[in-house]
């Protein structure tokens, strides 16, 4: 439960915003309050009452008297703000190597994912009838783990969302995986080790998404040799650029090639 002598001032609020890791909040902040006394009438800060219990695992501490919903909270919370296609992205990004700021600018600086699948279920069984959970439940079923970017998670979810959802319906991916040689668990001295964006093992198929951003005539020059690796190992490689992505004739092709190979 919530500790009762919990409550908001102005200056708690002013502390955090001193906080290098709180910098660029959006106001107001959403804050859990234990009752209606403990509400705070101050103009940067919005109050939730809760008197419930919260499952081990729902808080992390943030400083000495602050304590932020730990990601798997926070899905769950999402859950009753976010639509279930934004929902299952908000899924992508705790569960990948990357993180979307309010500005909507991706930053790719996080070495390991905030939560995975695994401890997203887990919670979920201890959160019970939380507010949010049926939702995020469903959401969880279509969610993969370590995506790298914002738009990985896009082809993700538009090739293997159900139909009804606006996907192709394809099987789920692993995403950056290593590949390596069929019928052989360990690289041959001289092999390179190979990571994919999307990989489908079993099918010896994977996708790897080109991004103009990041990709100089260097990033061409060694996705070729990474290509011509996963070649020799048996793989058929489909590549997807941001054009075409957003090109709804060239997707439904790539879609079609997928699914052939599949």
């Amino acid at each position: 439960p919530l500790p009762s002598e919990c409550k908001v001032t102005e200056l708690l609020i002013r502390e955090l915003a001193r906080m290098p890791e709180l910098e660029g909040i959006a106001l107001p902040l959403h804050v859990i309050v234990p009752s209606q006394a403990a509400r705070s009438r101050c103009g940067k800060v919005a109050c939730h009452v809760s008197s419930a219990m919260f499952p081990r695992g729902s808080f992390v501490r943030i400083a000495r008297n602050v304590l932020a919903s730990s990601p798997e909270l926070c899905f769950v919370q999402m859950a009753s703000e976010l639509s279930l296609p934004a929902l299952i992205r908000l899924g992508f990004e705790l569960c990948g190597t990357y993180g979307v700021a309010t500005v909507g600018k991706a930053d790719f600086r996080f070495e390991r994912p905030f939560t995975t699948p695994a401890r997203l279920a887990r919670f979920l069984d201890k959160a019970a009838n939380m507010p949010g959970t049926v939702k995020a439940r469903k959401a969880l079923r279509f969610i993969a783990s370590g995506s790298a970017s914002p738009m990985e998670t896009c082809m993700v979810m538009l090739l293997c969302l159900p139909l009804r959802l606006g996907g192709y319906n394809l099987p789920k991916p692993q995403m950056n995986r290593e590949v390596r040689p069929k019928r052989r668990g360990r690289l041959a001295p001289g092999d390179r080790q190979c990571f994919c964006d999307l990989v489908w093992h079993e099918a010896r198929v994977a996708l790897e998404y080109d991004s103009s951003e990041f990709h100089g005539p260097r990033q061409a020059a060694d996705d070729a040799r990474r290509r011509n690796v996963l070649l020799n190992r048996g793989f058929t490689v489909v590549s997807v650029t941001s054009g075409s992505a957003r090109n709804l004739i060239e997707l439904d092709r790539i879609a079609q090639i997928l699914r052939t190979r599949l």
